[in-house]
């Protein structure tokens, strides 16, 4: 498994970031899984939480995966919802999946 972490900074302060675990077919696992996702509450609903998934969409894409899971809180469902998550049911209440290509 490999972990990678991203970072937004404002003057030098960390102000968000954002983890993910990739795991590849010897595991016999492929995939990738949102770990981590954190605004500072004053820099939130400025858009910084948005670029950060946009930005781990795009390395996993770059990567080779082509789906993400992650589990969210209902409020942070919503964002996600926005950037083309969707619900997964199959994996449970607040799983969220994201396919590539598939917007």
């Amino acid at each position: 498994m490999i972990q990678y972490r991203l970072a937004a900074v404002d003057d030098a302060e960390v102000i968000a970031n954002a983890r993910i675990s990739l795991t590849d077919e010897d595991s016999g696992v492929s995939g990738a899984v949102r770990d981590e996702l954190y605004v500072a509450p004053p820099h939130r609903r400025r858009g910084v939480g948005r670029e950060l998934i946009a930005r781990t969409v795009t390395e996993t894409q770059t990567r080779g995966f082509t789906r993400i899971t992650l589990s969210a809180t209902e409020k942070g469902a919503e964002l996600f919802r926005t950037c083309g998550f969707e619900d997964a049911p199959h994996v449970g209440l607040t799983e969220m999946e994201y396919t590539h290509g598939k917007q």
